[in-house]
């Protein structure tokens, strides 16, 4: 099975720029469920960093092409945005460490516009945190992100980050979400 999966992956984002959104897409969900795999589950022995930057390399590798470097920056993009808003609202100290780690290695270039907006969602997530490496991890992503917005040019970007009020917003919704989840659960 692994080695169909190491030959289906690399094929499948190298065929079309769109299979590179379908990688972002799906790349935090599918940690979701390795990271809360139960005990006896098969999944629960599979390493979620390496899977997870298995699918950064693979954003990576098959972005030839115009389309595909836009598709990939904007995949990767994506999972930034979506690890901070996971890194805010995460409960388990296990996944927190895999997502801040797997945070510093989302290579980005962004326009100054979403460096900063990216930023912010970033540092929300830093003031959450309680485990000092993930602090850290979190702290060297949003220097990174300084640093980028300093050399980015104003530039029109090829794709639009959402505003920080309304990643907020959605972030709020999340959280809202989540815990009426958990209440139902333990009801």
């Amino acid at each position: 099975m692994r080695q169909c999966l190491a030959v289906f992956f690399p094929t499948f984002a190298a065929k079309e720029a769109d299979n590179l959104l379908v990688l972002g897409a799906i790349a935090l969900p599918a940690l979701r469920i390795i990271l809360e795999a139960p005990r006896g589950s098969p999944l629960a022995k599979v390493n979620a960093l390496q899977v997870g930057q298995y699918l950064l390399s693979l954003l990576e590798d098959a972005a030839k092409g115009e389309d595909a470097i836009k598709a990939s920056k904007r995949a990767k993009l994506t999972i930034a945005s979506l690890i901070c808003e996971e890194l805010t609202g995460c409960d388990s100290s296990a996944s927190v460490k895999v997502y801040s780690r797997l945070l510093t290695n989302v290579e980005l270039k962004l326009s100054k516009n979403q460096s900063r907006a990216l930023s912010s969602v970033a540092k929300k997530a830093f003031e959450t945190l309680d485990d000092g490496i993930a602090q850290s991890s979190v702290r060297k992503f949003i220097s990174q992100l300084e640093e980028a917005e300093e050399t980015a040019e104003e530039v029109q970007p090829c794709f639009s980050l959402p505003s920080v009020d309304s990643l907020s917003e959605a972030l709020t919704s999340f959280l809202v979400a989540s815990r009426l989840l958990l209440q139902q659960e333990e009801e």
